[in-house]
C-alpha cells in the first residue's frame, strides 16, 4: 500500500488518519455522515474490526478513484437533454422557444463512470 494515495471503502466510505500499525497492517478513520469511525486492515487491506456495526467486506479499502469537476449549463427539453455549455449565457444564446429548464451542473465525476460494457 502507498500511503502517499488516497484511500476508501469499497462502500465509498471516505478515510482519512490512514498509518500503518506494526506489522499487522493499517488502521485509521471512517467517515460517515459526519460520524468518525476507528477502524484496522490487515495487509491485504480487508477490514478486520471496526466501531461502523456493517458488512466487513464492505469496509475494505480500494484507491480512491481519480474524479474531474464538471461545469456548466444543460438546456432541457420535453424529449431530454440536448446541450451542454460552459456559460449560462451561452445556453441561453443557444437556446431554442421550447426549453423547459436550464440547469447548472457543478459536481465530480469519476474516470469511466459510464464507460463499462457491462
Amino acid at each position: 500500500m502507498d500511503l502517499t494515495k488516497e484511500y476508501q471503502t469499497k462502500c465509498g466510505y471516505a478515510v482519512e488518519g490512514l498509518r500503518k500499525d506494526g506489522a499487522s497492517g493499517y488502521v485509521g478513520f471512517i467517515k460517515l455522515r459526519g460520524v468518525i469511525f476507528t477502524a484496522e486492515w490487515n495487509k491485504e487491506l480487508y477490514c478486520c474490526t471496526s466501531t461502523i456495526h456493517t458488512d466487513l467486506s464492505e469496509l475494505s479499502l480500494i484507491e480512491k478513484p481519480r474524479t474531474v469537476r464538471v461545469k456548466g449549463w444543460l438546456n432541457v427539453y420535453e424529449g431530454g437533454l440536448v446541450g451542454f455549455y460552459e456559460r449560462r449565457d451561452r445556453a441561453d444564446t443557444c437556446a431554442s422557444k421550447d426549453r423547459v429548464a436550464c440547469i447548472e451542473i457543478d459536481q465530480d465525476v469519476t474516470y469511466g463512470e459510464g464507460l463499462n460494457d457491462d
